[in-house]
């Protein structure tokens, strides 16, 4: 990562995390304690480097679903904001219901005539099925809008 950090200086490149705390979670649930030392050495470096190349990076975004602090990282993350919780960033990583029903109209067309529904019903079915995923339980409590997780809705566009 350091050369091509090296190589790409100031191009203000989005540096994307995701799921970082899915190999912690295997390491722990195979009990693991090896693995799970290895996984935590390995991200630290990841976020040192990033941060050690901050000119390089306009933003660096780490996502996760387990609890994991990242204050185990040292001074590492020391710069890095956790926005779990921010009601302002609550829709910022899923569609919301007016993003899916303005950019996805043409696959939720042919979705509702696939499985013989119209448009309103099908999105009934999906809000029933796929709608509601929040950050945080806080999010969720203070009536902040549930989002649509990516993946799973250009999975199930996908697959019909």
């Amino acid at each position: 990562m350091k050369r091509l950090c090296t190589h790409y200086q100031q191009h203000d490149l989005v540096l994307i995390i995701d799921e970082y705390s899915a190999p912690l979670i295997h390491s722990e649930l195979a009990a693991n304690n090896k693995l799970r030392d290895y996984n935590l050495t390995l991200l630290n470096n990841v976020l040192l480097t990033a941060k050690t190349q901050r000119k390089t990076f306009a933003k660096v975004v780490v996502t996760g679903a387990a609890g994991y602090s990242l204050m185990g990282f040292s001074p590492t993350v020391n710069c890095f904001t956790d926005l779990s919780d921010d009601p302002d960033m609550q829709t910022l990583f899923g569609f919301t219901q007016e993003e899916l029903e303005l950019h996805f109209v043409d696959h939720l067309d042919e979705c509702a005539a696939y499985f013989k529904l119209s448009t309103e019903q099908l999105l009934q079915v999906l809000r029933d099925n796929y709608d509601g995923y929040y950050f945080s339980q806080e999010a969720a409590d203070q009536g902040s809008q549930g989002v649509y997780n990516p993946a799973t809705i250009l999975s199930f566009f996908a697959n019909y």
